[in-house]
Formats: structure tokens, C-alpha cells, sequence
């Protein structure tokens, strides 16, 4: 009996270690992020973009991989090049972050787009975003929550 006990108690124990184990991490203390807008979104409107400064502090290789705000249905991460004479925009599986180094999402180049937007977004609400973030090597994953404030269209 005493040993069926340790047996269940060592197995519950087990399974509580590696319920945490998994469990995002707050990256507040490894990335920066600044100057968090989004576009403002009219009435019918079902997407608009999302932009800001992200701050890497890791001495290891860190990648964006996801985005998620309570505001839409789903994220993804967007960058435009010029391909010929034409300016094209795809979505991208993950942003690279140099190590101590900032990169810029902004109008024009990359940026988050948010996509079924649950209702439209007026200049000077906030909007929480949650952004993933994942260790290149480790693959252990992270998040940073950010309010961004909504501008203008004719902001930027």
C-alpha cells in the first residue's frame, strides 16, 4: 500500500512538472516593445494592420512566431517587397530577431495583420495584442502583451 502511494504521488508529481514545463513563458524581461499602433478599421472593414518596435535583449536567437488579439480571429505576420514593378504582401511563419538589435513593423515593409475583426476600431482605443515569440535552439516560447493604440488611417 505505502508503495502504490509513492508510485501515485511520484507519477502526479511527474505530470505537474511537465504541465509547467510547457507553459508560456513571459518574455517581458528578454524582448522591448515600443511605439504599438494599429490602423483604425471602419465600419464592414475585416482587416487592418498592427505596428511596432520589438527589442531583442536575448544573447540567444529569438523569432516572432504568432500573434493574437481579442479583437480578431486570427494574426499573421506580413511582409511587402517589391517584385519587379509591383509591390506584393505574404504572409511570413516567423520574424527573426537579432540579438540586441531592434526591428521595425511598419507601413510598407513588415507588420501584423489582423484578420476577422470582431468589430471596427476607432483612433484612440486600445487594443491588446498578444505576441509569441519563440527560442531558436530551445524552441521554448514566450509572450509579451502589448496595448497598441489605434490611429488614423491617415496617420501614417
Amino acid at each position: 500500500m505505502k508503495i502504490r502511494l509513492v508510485a501515485v504521488l511520484a507519477a502526479a508529481l511527474s505530470v505537474t512538472t511537465l504541465a509547467f514545463s510547457n507553459a508560456p513563458l513571459l518574455f517581458y524581461n528578454i524582448v522591448a516593445v515600443s511605439d504599438a499602433w494599429v490602423r483604425e478599421a471602419l465600419p464592414g472593414q475585416q482587416v487592418t494592420g498592427v505596428f511596432l518596435k520589438i527589442y531583442s535583449r536575448s544573447e540567444r536567437p529569438l523569432v516572432l512566431v504568432d500573434a493574437r488579439s481579442k479583437v480578431s480571429s486570427h494574426a499573421e505576420i506580413h511582409e511587402m517587397k517589391m517584385e519587379g514593378e509591383t509591390m506584393k504582401m505574404r504572409a511570413i511563419p516567423w520574424l527573426d530577431l537579432p540579438s540586441n538589435k531592434s526591428v521595425d513593423l511598419r507601413p510598407g515593409g513588415v507588420h501584423i495583420m489582423l484578420f476577422g475583426l470582431t468589430k471596427p476600431l476607432k483612433t484612440g482605443e486600445i487594443v491588446p495584442i498578444t505576441l509569441i515569440f519563440e527560442e531558436k535552439e530551445s524552441r521554448r516560447r514566450g509572450t509579451v502583451l502589448v496595448e497598441a493604440t489605434v490611429k488614423a488611417i491617415s496617420a501614417h
